[in-house]
Parts: C-alpha cells; structure tokens; sequence
C-alpha cells in the first residue's frame, strides 16, 4: 500500500507523522513516499500548506497532525489500499 505523506522541511508535527508511519509499516506492509510541499506546484502548495503533515492514500486523505498510530491504522483500514 502506497501512502504519500505530504509534509514541509524543518516541521515537526511532519516528523512525528513520519514516525508513526514508520511505526505502523512494521505492521502491515506500506510504501512511504515523502513529497515536500515546497516543491508542488503553485496549486497543490497552497492546498496543503496550512494542513501538512498530510497522508495521501489514492483519493483519501488524512490530516494527521498530532495522531497516534491507533487512528492511521484505522484510517488504512477504512481507504483499504485505494
């Protein structure tokens, strides 16, 4: 399962985000992709820049500032590899 965290350089609740996921890939098989927001275009900057850290999961998202791995995990098994 591919799962994009959209995130920002030197942001902490991205780096906690990272580590969930990280955490959570220890129990199920995922593919974390990291995409800096500074590099988007202009568009997709400004949707996520107020919201980062992001998971992106198919057409899913997920706002994951400041969660536990509990609530990722649930949300993977709510989207199911979408």
């Amino acid at each position: 399962m591919l799962v994009r965290l959209m995130e920002k350089p030197d942001c902490p609740l991205c780096a906690e985000a990272h580590h969930a996921l990280r955490r959570v890939a220890l129990e199920r098989p995922l593919e974390i992709e990291r995409v800096d927001i500074l590099h988007l275009d202009e568009a997709a900057r400004d949707r996520y820049l107020l919201r980062v850290p992001v998971l992106v999961c198919g057409d899913h998202e997920l706002d994951a500032a400041g969660l536990e791995d509990g609530p990722i995990l649930r949300w993977l098994d709510e989207v199911g590899g979408a």
